[in-house]
């Protein structure tokens, strides 16, 4: 299993990934109800790291890097990639141009 690291917070659980390719450790999010944050629960913790584990991580790095180089083509920031459904990547909401 991935390296990671499940703690307490205000609102449940933040999960810390370690992901060698990347380069370093990383967040992980849930979703629940369409809403993006921490777990609220140990065992969903527990469980995204189990997703996460078992996910293709070439397609998600070429997802990644492909947030990247829109971002820079259209000036939008606060890009974020938080997904990767059907073939396409999905992305945090709340885009701004850069100023």
């Amino acid at each position: 299993m991935v390296e990671h690291e499940i703690v307490p917070n205000g609102d449940g659980f933040s999960v810390r990934i370690y992901d060698a390719p990347a380069g370093g450790w990383r967040i992980l999010f849930g979703e629940k109800e369409g809403a993006i944050g921490t777990y609220t629960k140990y065992d969903d913790a527990k469980a995204g790291v189990r997703v996460y584990d078992r996910s293709d991580k070439t397609v998600l790095f070429e997802a990644e890097f492909e947030v990247y180089l829109r971002s820079a083509r259209t000036g939008q920031s606060s890009l974020k990639i938080i997904g990767y459904k059907g073939g396409e990547p999905l992305y945090s909401e709340g885009w701004g141009a850069s100023q």
